[in-house]
């Protein structure tokens, strides 16, 4: 029995070696077949399941790295590379929101990690730029405010416009700024920190920072430099970035004299999970032309942009408490204005002081026994409800 575990042992730390070396070759799928076979010997290692993960999320088979990084955190919880491995996958599978509190568990246990920082700040800027925000917006909002809910905030009560309303700006081929700015949403090709302990040989493109299969007393000392590490294909972006004119960022207006449009929200809330972006500009629209809708899905809010102040009173005044997909609506300005108007804390008052008597009141019964901005007058109530039976 001893001596079929020692096999095994041997055939693990042989294939998990081969596995490493095509892995530094950039051979991802030559190295996945042999950590494959590495893990039908031994099915416990949790590394194994580690370093496979990076060779798929590296082949963009992101549910497949976001599988084996869950098997190795369940086999090794605190393990620290694991929960790097997870992020990486939840990114690549735009799951920005998950990703981000897997990065902010990592500096829960290591706040120095100056990597865990660095792609939790990726992940908030890919998640912003999802909602329709450029790369440089998004990260100045979060290096200005906090979180991400606070940077959001700005975005949208600053008046930021989305990428998306704007036309491309497209460099002519083989000019500077066509390397300007590496994909944001690849991470090899964005400047990273550098890891200690890595080799810096020019010749090779992906360094190896540290055995899977090695002995008790190197464990503790190389746990850090586990995995890989794209090296070699920053730096090409790096110099021409010194070498190349600034471009200037996207968000600036390619049309000259475009009108600026001040931009006026208001806050959706307690929203059905079946109800989408399309439904939601229909809704609104009948109390203004909606600019555009900006939707929190783990939230489930959403933020309503219109270009007058008096079109956000009347949405407050026409959806508040509009049952939407079995789901009464609660609407609200943000924030930000609430403290502005009211100058202390809760919801704002209504937009009108001529307050409309609350449907709902006069008919089945207001939920909002509190909070509701519309008038509950007490002999009214129940008054129409029979003109709501068949």
């Amino acid at each position: 029995m001893n001596g079929t575990l020692e096999v095994y042992s041997q055939k693990t730390a042989e294939l998990a070696a081969c596995g490493h070396r095509l892995a530094s070759c950039g051979q991802y799928e030559q190295a996945l077949e042999y950590f494959t076979e590495a893990i039908k010997y031994n099915p416990k290692e949790y590394k194994l399941f580690g370093n496979r993960s990076f060779c798929y999320e590296r082949l963009q088979q992101y549910e497949s790295a976001l599988q084996d990084s869950e098997v190795a955190l369940s086999l090794e919880p605190g393990w620290i590379k694991g929960h790097f491995r997870q992020g990486k996958a939840l990114c690549g599978l735009k799951r920005y929101y998950e990703a981000s509190l897997t990065y902010k568990n990592i500096l829960r246990q290591e706040s120095s990690s100056v990597e865990a920082a660095s792609e939790l700040k990726r992940a908030q800027s890919l998640h912003l730029m999802e909602m329709g925000f450029s790369w440089t917006e998004a990260c100045e909002a979060l290096k200005e405010h906090g979180t991400l809910e606070e940077a959001l905030e700005a975005l949208f009560i600053g008046g930021a416009e989305p990428v998306t309303d704007l036309m491309p700006l497209k460099p002519k081929r083989g000019s500077p700024s066509s390397h300007a700015h590496p994909d944001p949403r690849r991470p090899e090709l964005c400047p990273r920190p550098p890891v200690e302990g890595c080799c810096r040989d020019t010749k090779t493109q992906l360094v190896k920072e540290e055995e899977e299969v090695e002995e008790e007393d190197e464990e503790e000392r190389g746990e850090e430099d586990e995995g890989w590490t794209v090296l070699g294909r920053s730096r090409p972006h790096q110099a021409r970035r010194r070498n190349a004119a600034p471009l200037k960022p996207v968000t600036e207006a390619p049309v000259r004299n475009a009108p600026k449009w001040e931009m006026y929200s208001v806050w959706v809330g307690s929203m059905a999970p079946t109800l989408t972006i399309p439904a939601l500009h229909n809704l609104f629209n009948r109390a203004g032309h909606v600019t555009s809708v900006k939707m929190l899905v783990e939230q489930q809010c959403a933020f309503i942009n219109y270009t007058r102040m008096e079109d956000c009173d009347r949405a407050i005044q026409l959806m508040d408490g509009l049952v939407v997909e079995g789901t009464p609506l609660a609407v609200r300005y943000p924030n930000r204005f609430l403290n502005e108007m009211n100058g202390q804390d809760g919801y704002p008052l209504p937009a009108s002081k001529n307050l409309k008597e609350c449907f709902f009141w006069r008919t089945n019964g207001c939920i909002k026994t509190v909070g509701c901005i519309f008038k509950h007058i007490p002999e009214h109530k129940h008054i129409d409800r029979d003109k709501l039976r068949p």
